[in-house]
């Protein structure tokens, strides 16, 4: 097995640094996760990046037998952990880095080689899982060569978020609470609040997979809603769109999906690297085409902008039909619009019914305004008649 660091040979069962032999339990050998009391762990630069590493790993059809220990008593193979005395997997290495239990790259980087040369050691030339290893480590080599490993430091822990005030729950009505209701607005109104919305999502891009990409935040402020009602509606409804889709597009360019999106950065450099002679490179997109196309309101709505996304992903795999890394990074930035298409579909058809519902309750105070008014001036009129 080549050391993914040099490439010099190594030894194909060499002991890790600092390990101690796993005796199995259940036909099962888990190796420690959390870090020892006199070796603690720590945080560093290139530690975050092999994390990216790992969930590209992770998320590859080669990885399924990675994934978790070798259950040799189900998988009928007693004498594995007679033969491998240091196992390791994927989700060892995954909850080490999330634990911090390495203090520098180069022991994440020897868990990695050791359960490479564990799958070259057991399982003979020819098998499936070899060949799924072989694959693996290529991937792996591949966005490792991306990371500067030869400038480690380490990272300072953030500060604690202060916890945010509760508020009192309080029962339902029959009508939705008009704090809730998104009110309608001018342009500049809303383009203020779409700059401040677009700055957070940015200064967050860095927060776990457990935070939500959409919220419900009001999206401009009141004017009054005067005779073409149906037009400020329907504009209103056009902003929500275009709100949803500058979000959508935030969350699929966040800097933690850095190893996945990184085919439509700059799609100019296509013309020169294409594989395919017969592509036609007028109809190139990328993320920052996307986002001038919203800005200045070429995108006709969030389904339009969605096909924009599934054209952009096309092109990529017609225009390089050849290369497995690009192949599989526009697989993974798909699926990741395809987990989240449904969350803003849903949130794009609650927003549109509290602009109905506002607008609705707007236009019948309206009237019942113009009604009284209409009545009082007929009230006057009469009584003057009389006089």
């Amino acid at each position: 097995m080549c050391d993914l660091r040099t490439g010099n040979q190594k030894p194909k069962q060499a002991e890790p640094s600092a390990v101690t032999v796993v005796l199995p339990k259940n036909g099962v050998a888990q190796p420690a996760v959390m870090p020892p009391p006199g070796r603690p762990g720590r945080r560093t630069n290139v530690l975050e990046g092999l994390k990216a590493v790992l969930r590209t790993l992770w998320s590859s059809r080669w990885a399924t037998y990675f994934k978790k220990p070798v259950n040799a008593a189900k998988l009928g193979i007693p004498e594995y952990y007679d033969v491998i005395k240091y196992p390791m997997d994927l989700n060892t290495i995954r909850l080490r880095l999330n634990n911090n239990y390495y203090w520098r790259a180069n022991e994440a980087l020897e868990d990695f080689e050791l359960m490479f040369a564990n799958c070259d050691r057991f399982y003979a030339h020819g098998s499936q899982v070899r060949a799924a290893g072989k694959q693996l480590c290529s991937i792996f080599k591949t966005f490792l060569s991306m990371i500067d490993l030869s400038n480690e430091t380490e990272l300072k822990s953030k500060p604690l978020l202060k916890a945010r005030k509760t508020r009192p729950l309080q029962p339902e009505s029959a009508h939705p609470s008009s704090s809730k209701l998104p009110r309608l607005g001018s342009d500049e109104a809303h383009d203020e609040a779409h700059d401040e919305a677009h700055d957070e999502a940015h200064d967050d891009s860095d927060d776990s997979e457990s935070e939500s990409d959409v919220d419900d935040r009001p999206y401009c402020k009141a004017i009054e809603i005067e005779s073409a009602t149906k037009i400020l509606i329907d504009w209103q409804m056009y902003l929500v769109e275009k709100n949803h889709s500058l979000r959508l597009l935030d969350c699929l360019t966040k800097r933690k999906r850095a190893l996945i999106n990184w085919p439509f950065r700059c799609s100019d450099l296509w013309r020169e690297y294409g594989q395919n002679q017969h592509y036609n490179h007028e109809d190139n997109l990328s993320w920052g085409t996307l986002r001038y196309m919203l800005k200045n309101n070429q995108i006709e709505s969030f389904e339009h902008f969605i096909e924009k996304l599934r054209t952009m992903f096309q092109n990529a795999l017609t225009c390089f039909p050849l290369d497995a890394m690009l192949i599989e990074a526009t697989t993974a930035i798909n699926e990741v619009l395809e987990s989240r298409l449904g969350a803003f579909r849903r949130s794009l058809v609650e927003a549109k019914k509290r602009i109905r519902y506002s607008a609705s309750k707007k236009l019948r105070d309206y009237r019942l305004i113009i009604s009284q008014h209409e009545s009082y001036f007929s009230s006057e009129d009469r009584l003057y008649r009389y006089r």
